[in-house]
């Protein structure tokens, strides 16, 4: 196999301690120049990577300043050993995180990685912005609806909005409305039949719509209904609002949202599960799905795959709960949900049926490389007795840490002790775990 070109990265190094200093440089001179060539510069200008020494160094405070001069770098932090622990330097705002005892090889594919992964979230922007220029103000994508043949037009901005070319996404309803989010669908419908059949001669409402990437825009899709020598039809446009619009859901829910996956936060989770188990004791069941071995998907593919991961994750609660479900990010890796209802069987197809569709995923890594990941699930339905949403989510818990190590995909726990031997799917089913 050939090896890869060397890239050149222009790096900022954050340190106030002369030993560290010399210890970074012994790691900086041992990197194979075959892959990368390191051109360290002490100012932040047109900085390719900021690697952060300084213990007190704050993520913000760096990006603040490389803002400043103009760059838009990544920071990346560096700490004493050979094992430092991601989770926390993502928790603290920084994109990767790098030991100084860790050897030159595992460097140089970290740092190659990290430019890959800035590079295309450059060339992301750069569409972006090419396609602003192009198109009024740069988030405006046109539509026609002929009501006579039933066909639909999407013009190349509306698909641009989204992330696709013209050629990849087909004409037609079923290219719009399956990329709708679920629990706005039926508002947009509305919409459309208001006009369409109930005499209305125009109409505007606010949804989102799913990107390319998985991820979710808030636009404005406005219509009106036109009838001329052409036929009877409906024009209209979709105006991306995503920045106004998440500005305004932070105001009035900042503290209850997940900054990533936009689901629930663990503590507004934890609010609507005891709300939930306020009212009458009507059976459910909650769930816990957990991402198998997501640090080691961050170390080795680069945190944009794991997040992505979550996101997509996230967008499968969604798409599974609709409106009105319930579902959080309750921890790095981790996301509850209840499931409604008092069939069991239910509740293990939908858990199962989830997990599934996860193993089915593939994600690219910039690479270009296939990436696929399995998750650990667990359902415990609601006790009979009195329980706390805290209590209740740490049961789940003890289910998903027993689901692994017993290398069961899916565990499931009944609220009562007499268990059917077999349900239909034949999935392990254990009795409610003590404590």
């Amino acid at each position: 196999m050939n090896a890869p070109p060397p890239m050149a990265l222009r790096i900022w190094v954050d340190c106030d301690d002369d030993a560290v200093r010399l210890r970074l440089d012994d790691v900086l001179l041992a990197l194979p120049q075959t892959q990368v060539q390191v051109q360290e510069q002490m100012r932040p200008q047109d900085a390719d990577l900021v690697l952060a020494c300084r213990e007190v160094s704050s993520a913000q405070q760096i990006r603040d300043a490389v803002g400043r001069a103009g760059s838009d770098a990544l920071v990346v932090r560096c700490v004493a050993g050979d094992a430092p622990d991601l989770d926390a330097a993502l928790a603290d705002g920084f994109d990767e995180v790098l030991g100084l005892d860790e050897p030159p090889q595992r460097w140089s594919r970290q740092l190659r990685l990290i430019a890959l992964w800035r590079s295309e979230r450059r060339r992301a922007a750069a569409l972006a912005g090419t396609y602003r220029d192009a198109v009024r103000g740069g988030s405006l994508g046109r539509w026609r609806w002929d009501l006579g043949t039933g066909v639909l037009w999407l013009d190349p901005a509306w698909k641009a909005m989204i992330g696709y070319t013209a050629d990849e996404v087909q004409n037609d309803t079923e290219s719009w409305f399956s990329r709708v989010g679920p629990s706005d669908r039926d508002r947009l419908r509305a919409s459309l039949d208001g006009v369409i059949e109930g005499g209305a001669r125009r109409f505007e409402v606010e949804h989102r719509i799913q990107h390319r990437d998985r991820t979710y825009l808030w636009v404005r899709t406005a219509g009106e209904l036109r009838s001329d020598d052409h036929g009877l039809r409906i024009e209209g446009t979709q105006t991306e609002i995503t920045a106004e619009k998440l500005a305004a859901l932070r105001l009035a829910d900042a503290d209850r949202r997940d900054r990533l996956t936009g689901t629930l936060s663990r503590d507004a989770f934890l609010a609507q599960l005891g709300s939930r188990l306020e009212q009458e004791p009507r059976q459910f069941a909650l769930g816990l799905c957990d991402v198998d071995l997501l640090k080691h998907v961050n170390r080795r593919h680069g945190r944009r795959i794991g997040d992505e991961v979550l996101v997509w994750i996230g967008g499968l609660l969604e798409d599974r709960l609709g409106d009105g479900g319930i579902f959080g990010r309750t921890s790095g890796d981790a996301f509850a949900f209840v499931l409604e209802g008092e069939d069991f069987v239910r509740y293990a197809q939908a858990a199962a049926e989830m997990r599934e569709e996860l193993l089915n995923e593939t994600f690219y890594a910039s690479t270009g490389d296939e990436v696929r990941v399995t998750a650990t699930l667990a359902v415990v339905e609601r006790p009979q007795d009195a329980i706390s949403a805290a209590d209740l989510l740490r049961r789940a818990g003890r289910a998903l840490e027993k689901a692994r190590a017993t290398q069961e995909g899916l565990l499931l726990v009944r609220s009562d002790a007499a268990l059917e031997t077999q349900d239909t799917l034949r999935l392990p089913i254990q009795p409610d775990l003590e404590g």
